[in-house]
């Protein structure tokens, strides 16, 4: 092979594990794990080349932007659920402690022996 020619061969990019630490790169770059030359953009699902540049250029996209906004406003699964979570133990914390007082004022007649006409007020 002539030696000419290749020193204008472009030399392919490596994928750059500094970029996951990088603020402009490390919300959505992610590597691919069979191939150091490529990795894929979590926003918008495209496979990228490697290269500071090119995922600059792809970052600076309007359809990059429009996804990031939007994977900014989604609220995860995972949170959802605990919200809903969270509302269901309240709601069965409340139940419980009504039955609670509920079996302490019957109790409390009970114990005395208050007649039913005389507890009337309490409903």
């Amino acid at each position: 092979m002539n030696p000419s020619v290749s020193q204008f061969e472009p030399k392919k990019k490596v994928f750059c594990f500094n970029w996951l630490k990088n603020e402009d790169f490390k919300h959505w770059v992610v590597p691919i794990p069979n191939s150091k030359n490529l990795c894929k953009c979590s926003a918008c699902g495209k496979t990228l080349s490697c290269g500071k540049s090119e995922l600059q250029k792809h970052a600076s996209s309007f359809k990059h932007q429009k996804n990031i906004k939007l994977k900014a406003s989604n609220k995860t699964l995972t949170a959802l659920m605990t919200k809903a979570n969270n509302e269901k133990a309240e709601q069965l914390k409340h139940e419980k402690a009504v039955k609670k007082a509920e079996i302490v004022i019957a109790s409390y007649i009970a114990e005395h022996n208050i007649a039913f006409s005389n507890v009337e007020y309490l409903a």
